[in-house]
This record gives C-alpha cells, structure tokens and sequence, in this order.
C-alpha cells in the first residue's frame, strides 16, 4: 500500500518532466527506459520514509558527490533511508527491477563503489546510537561515522573503541572491511570487537547475525568487506576501559629517513601491547608559500600504555639516530584519540576544521617481513619522486605497525574474515593531488610506487583501501578466505544483487 499521496512533483516527474533522457544523458545516467522509471522510482518515493534523489533534482549533484573527487559517478536514484523499512523497500525495488544497487555510507569508498550505477541504499542517515553500561557494549547505526562515534562513545560515554583517524569515514565500511584503526596492537581490529550486527539481506528478510545467530554471515561480516552480503543496519561493539596514554613523536632530516625506517621496523612490530599504535610517515608536500622546493619530512609517532621509563627504552634506539624533534607527553584518553583536524576545547566540546577534499589514488601493502636495505632506499627515491602539482596536499607513505606482539596478530586468519593476520606492517601509499592536469602524472607515480614494492611485500592488499588497480585482488584482499566468502555469498546472495567491480561472487 502506498505511504506518502501523489504529488505534483511525483506527477511532474512520471511524465518525464524532471528527469527528461536529455538531462540524465549530460549527467552521464543511462535514459534508456526514462518515462518508465520515473513512475516506478514514483512509486518507491511513496513507500519510503526518507528522501528519494534522482538526477535533475537540485540536490543530485551533493548527493552524487564522492569523497575521493577523481571520481564521478551517477546513479539513477539515491535513497537516504530512515529505517530499516526503507532499506527493505530499496532492496526489493531493486531485485524486482534487475537494478544495480549499492550500500553506502561515508562515500569514502577509495573507487567509488559504493555508488551503483542503478540506485544508492544511502544510510546515513541511520545514526543512532544506544549504550549498555551494564555489559559495556555500544550498539550504533550504520549511519555513524568516525566523529560521532568519538562524540557519543569516547566522549559522551567515556568509553573506548576503535575508531578511524579521518572524522567523516563510515563506521559501516570500516568495521566491514576489518577495522584498521590506533590502538590496534593493544586492542585488535575493530571486527575482533563486533558482537553483533542487524542485516537487511538481499532477499528483504531482516536477521540478525552474531556468533550464536547466522554464525557464517556473521563471520563473512568481519572483514569480508562492504557491499556484499546484505545492507547492515546496525553493529554492536565491545568498549574499552579509558586509561590515559603517553603520545610521542619524533622527526629526523631527510638525510637520516633510511635509518629511522630501519630501526623502527625492528622494535615497534616486536613491542608488546602496550605499545597501543605505532606508525612511520614519509611524506613529500608542495612548498608553504610562493614557488619554494617541495618539503620532504620523516616522522613517527603513537601512544604507549605502559610508563615513561619504558617507552624511553623502547624508543632508545631512534632516540640515538638524533632525531630533530622529539616529545612524549601525558595526556587524556580523549585527547590522544580524537580525529584528525579536530581539538577538544572547553567543556570537552569537539572542533574540527572544515574538510577538504582531493582527487586520489592511493594504493596499499601488507609486509611479512622486514624490507632490506635496498628496499628502504627505492621506497625513500619514490617518495621523492612524487610529482604532486598545483593544488596538491601530500604524497608518500604512511606505515601502521603492527607484528608478532599485537593482539590483530593473536587471532587465526581464518577466525573472522579478516585474514591479514600474519603481518609485520600495513603501508598505503598517500597521493593527493590538486588539479585535473596532474592527474595522469600521479596515477603513473601510485603505480611505479607500487611496483617498486613488489620484490618485498607479502602480495596482501587492505581491502577497506580498495584498489582497482589490482589484478589478483581476490587472493590480496581475502587469501585462504576466499571460497568460504564465496560460499556465505551462494547463501544469501544467490543472484549477487549486490555486486560491483571487485565484490564477492557466488561460489562453492
């Protein structure tokens, strides 16, 4: 039965007014069949709770919009659902019309894929969130994303969870493809903390999935990435206590890059938990002002829980390459984890500077053992080879520890999904570039960065870093994990409704 009455827009539209095969033609949406499916996505509006956009509406165009913005990608309807009754309305218009459909979130799908070409379940717009002090779980909506996460749990809760660094990522896609986050090494992935999550599948029946309920779904859900199995919308997740970490940082000149790299993958994958998150960056960015060189920088940094006395051993042996900066400082919980951009003013309010986006193409690695000499000096010459451009923000790498002493490493590959397991580091290769000219010259460079790797890393890709790029990206993303992914796919989503370019395919 209808839920909304017909109004004139809704008329305007089945006419082909608003949504004219001229109009979706320059928007790059086939308009094959454009009378037709405007009255049928007519009639999708009138059940769905929320708002329904389609191309020629004055919002298609921020509704489109991506977070990687080399990207433009534009579905035939985007539907922002309210409730778990829009998403089963969303999905069953789908299935009974053969559209694409994807699953969205925070748009920062690194190749867009959250965006179907069909129609867009956008649930954003699902934030809520419930907090059980009694059993110290948190259940949040798939709408929430990094920032309102740390709002409402690590402030207004005072409780820990593992949580992404950029304030507008989706909690959706990052517990779904495994959950690389700070702190890690103490606390594991972010799936090793998921009890449950409540799911829309394909076939529009609304289950819920935990290790007692569905336990294959459950497990495909940890790690086996966004997008395939069904539309979550909800997650609930072990917290933590909230002891107050010391944060430290060093830089070094460029010169001394190679043996900082050195001696950091030495102790910091081999450090115990307590060595809450530790990671390397070396970076080449556009001058500060005018037409100067660009600037080269070497640094590391993270959060210790144990005392000053043994971060201080820990560190000794960066501590005698003589770094040009060095700190270490006790600070709040809060403090040491909010997002980046952001700072905790009076009252414990969070302020967070406007986000800026960039074109990009980012590339990631996973290494089981530690890179030679030789290695260390390629990577350090492509670092300083990127060719950034007007506009740029940064180029180079940024490497998360995280070895035999971290708790991500304690769990069996095949235990959840999330099969990386094994790994000393993760590295993704950072490019983000200005203007449109650029594009080609910094593709060009993400890839000679990549390929320069390839005698030294483990061939395992970070499936949250999607990469179209990859070619074996089935045994990259999810290794010995692949067929039985396959499996929970033939399960639930026999007819691979949900499915995209590098999405899980029905197998046995």
């Amino acid at each position: 039965m209808d839920r909304k009455p017909r109004t004139r827009r809704e008329v305007l539209r089945a006419a082909g007014v608003l949504t004219g095969g001229a109009a979706l033609a320059q928007l790059g949406v086939p308009a094959i069949g454009t009378a037709r499916s405007a009255i049928t996505l007519a009639s999708l509006e009138r059940r769905l709770g929320g708002t329904l956009i389609e191309p020629g509406d004055a919002t298609y165009g921020s509704a489109a919009a991506l977070w990687n913005t080399r990207l433009s990608i534009n579905p035939r309807a985007i539907a922002f659902c309210q409730s778990v009754s829009d998403v089963r309305e969303v999905i069953r218009f789908a299935r009974e019309r053969g559209w694409p459909i994807s699953a969205r979130s925070g748009r920062h799908s690194f190749e867009g894929y959250s965006n179907a070409s069909g129609i867009v379940c956008d649930v954003s717009q699902m934030n809520g969130v419930r907090f059980d002090r009694a059993h110290g779980t948190v259940t949040v909506g798939p709408g929430n994303n990094v920032l309102s996460i740390f709002n409402n749990v690590i402030l207004g809760a005072g409780r820990g969870i593992l949580n992404g660094s950029c304030p507008t990522v989706g909690i959706a896609g990052l517990a779904l493809g495994g959950g690389l986050s700070r702190g890690l090494r103490q606390h594991g992935t972010l799936v090793d903390d998921m009890l449950e999550a409540s799911v829309v599948l394909p076939d529009g029946r609304y289950v819920r999935a935990s290790a007692k309920h569905r336990p294959e779904l459950f497990w495909a859900l940890r790690g086996g990435g966004g997008g395939n199995f069904g539309v979550v919308t909800s997650f609930t997740f072990r917290t933590h206590s909230t002891p107050d970490p010391f944060v430290f940082g060093m830089t070094f000149d460029w010169s001394k890059a190679a043996e900082m790299y050195a001696a950091w993958q030495t102790l910091a994958p081999a450090a115990p938990q307590t060595l809450a998150s530790c990671s390397l960056r070396m970076t080449r960015t556009p001058p500060t002002s005018g037409n100067g060189p660009y600037v080269l920088k070497a640094s590391i940094g993270g959060l210790w829980n144990g005392t000053q006395a043994e971060l201080e051993d820990l560190l000794a042996p960066l501590t005698a390459l003589g770094p040009a900066s060095s700190s270490i400082e006790k600070t709040t919980y809060a403090e040491a984890w909010h997002p980046d951009g952001c700072t905790i003013g009076p009252g414990g309010s969070l302020t967070c500077k406007p986000a800026v986006l960039y074109p990009n193409y980012q590339r990631s690695d996973f290494f089981t053992e530690p890179m030679p000499a030789a290695g260390i000096d390629e990577l350090i010459a492509q670092v300083e080879n990127w060719p950034g451009g007007p506009g740029s923000d940064e180029g180079g790498v940024q490497i998360e520890a995280l070895g035999p002493g971290s708790k991500s490493n304690a769990v069996a590959p095949g235990a959840t999904a999330f099969v990386h397991r094994s790994t000393l580091y993760h590295t993704v290769y950072l490019n983000f570039w200005g203007e449109p000219a650029s594009e080609a010259a910094n593709v060009a460079w993400a890839d000679d960065i990549y390929a320069a790797m390839r005698p030294y890393a483990s061939g395992q890709a970070y499936q949250n870093y999607i990469d179209a790029g990859l070619e074996s990206w089935r045994s990259a993303y999810y290794g010995s994990n692949w067929k039985r992914l396959q499996r929970v796919k033939r399960a639930y989503d026999p007819q691979n409704l949900l499915s995209f370019a590098q999405g899980i395919t029905p197998g046995r």
